[in-house]
């Protein structure tokens, strides 16, 4: 979640500056998230493949999640159990 949001902040500096003093700024010791270094992502082949899998895992749980919503008739942003 901290490397997502360093990468956003160029884009959305207040927003991320918010979110990093409430729930990252004890745990880094960093007084500001654009004083923080800025991810690096060490990726070899094998991890490409094994995150492109799991994340093909997630987008067909979504797409299942969304067409059960579709069939029962419940909006995308309502909550199910």
């Amino acid at each position: 979640m901290l490397s997502l949001l360093k990468l956003i902040s160029p884009i959305l500096p207040h927003i991320t500056e918010e979110i990093y003093q409430k729930y990252f700024k004890e745990i880094n010791q960093i007084n500001s998230i654009h004083k923080c270094l800025y991810p690096d992502f060490n990726l070899n082949e094998d991890d490409v493949v094994l995150y492109s899998s799991k994340f093909d895992v997630l987008k067909e749980y979504v797409a299942a999640m969304r067409k059960a919503k579709a069939d029962s008739g419940k909006r995308l942003g309502e909550e199910v159990q």
